[in-house]
């Protein structure tokens, strides 16, 4: 066999070993980027419904309270509220009926029930991003 032949073979070789290896690392950070940019999107609608349907009327993003309690930390808060139901159930069910468990300093019948409002993705999204504030 020519040396040609042979550095051609080899070289086809290395580049299909290259593209092996490259595709396969691709492959298994791709999903992670997908859910990256996921969340992304998400804390993005989550923040633009937060403002857009007036819950900063009520709520900071921070510890302040104004007419109901800042949203930092939320997640960390839920945790104890209602036992038997996650910060993820409190939260959903604190959107969609907020007079069901009203923290004692905080007055009722203030903050809209808005499971008639918005749409199951609509609320889901807003816990997400809810969820994400540290």
């Amino acid at each position: 066999m020519s040396s040609k032949v042979f550095r051609v073979i080899i070289t086809i070789a290395l580049f299909f070993t290259v593209v092996g290896c490259s595709s396969s690392e691709s492959e298994e950070t791709a999903p992670q980027q997908q859910d990256e940019i996921q969340n992304s999107l998400i804390t993005k609608e989550g923040a633009d419904l937060f403002t857009n349907i007036g819950c900063t009327a009520c709520h900071s993003l921070n510890d302040d309270v104004i007419v109901g309690p800042g949203m930092s930390g939320i997640s960390e808060r839920a945790v104890n509220r209602v036992e038997g139901l996650s910060p993820k159930s409190y939260i959903y069910q604190s959107i969609v009926k907020p007079n069901e468990f009203v923290v004692e300093e905080f007055q009722s019948n203030l903050m809209p029930e808005y499971g008639n409002l918005l749409k199951e993705e609509e609320i889901n999204t807003l816990v997400s991003y809810l969820l994400s504030l540290k």
